[in-house]
């Protein structure tokens, strides 16, 4: 282990070296300076390049001024115009409440002109077939018949006796333009049709079949 030398501070040669080494106030902060003591170059040059940074945005501005001014210019409407547009945007209640009552009840032409008007249908002519000479079968054969030519038979069966010579359509609610429907249909002249009203029966006609039925147009 070495030995530590202790120095005579009394020795005035030992004190002539020690004062030549630190310096001449004694001081060992001369001899070794801090970071702070270093000049702050990096300062200065900070300062100078915020300077030219200035300069040239200075310069930059100047010279396109008239460019800056329309940006500007545009910005600010811009800016206006989609504040307008949403106030726009939301009418007040009062115009929303007041625009349906405008149309409340109304009916357009082309709303007219769309809807179907309902067509009335004709009834259908009504009659009822009695068998007035016995012939089997007769009745059946004529309902079928006017059936076909769209007349509707409500009902057939055999009349109070077979003795009827000619065959007679019996207008039952006075309606002669129905009757001669009937009588041009089975082909007998109008001499044949009689008009016997009752309106307890709910038809047209009653059509009673008689001897001459041959002549009838279907079994011609």
């Amino acid at each position: 282990m070495a030995k530590r030398t202790r120095r005579d501070l009394s020795n005035p040669r030992i004190k002539k070296i020690i004062k030549a080494q630190t310096g001449n106030d004694g001081n060992p902060a001369h001899q070794f300076p801090t970071r702070d003591a270093a000049p702050p170059r990096w300062r200065l040059f900070l300062s100078f390049a915020l300077v030219l940074i200035l300069m040239a945005s200075g310069a930059f501005i100047y010279l396109n001024w008239a460019d800056f001014r329309e940006f500007l210019n545009l910005s600010g409407s811009s800016s206006r115009n989609s504040s307008t547009g949403q106030t726009q945007s939301h009418p007040s209640d009062s115009d929303g409440a007041a625009r349906p009552a405008e149309n409340d009840g109304a009916i357009t032409s082309q709303d007219s002109a769309t809807v179907p008007v309902p067509r009335t249908v004709a009834r259908r002519i009504q009659v009822e077939v009695l068998n007035g000479c016995g012939v089997d079968g007769l009745a059946e054969q004529i309902t079928n018949y006017l059936r076909e030519k769209n007349i509707d038979v409500v009902s057939r069966g055999n009349y109070t006796h077979f003795d009827v010579p000619l065959t007679t359509v019996l207008d039952r609610v006075d309606n002669r333009e129905r009757s001669l429907q009937i009588i041009n249909v089975l082909g007998l002249p109008e001499k044949q049709l009689q008009l016997q009203k009752d309106s307890n029966l709910q038809l047209d006609a009653t059509i009673v079949l008689g001897a001459d039925y041959k002549k009838l147009i279907p079994f011609k």
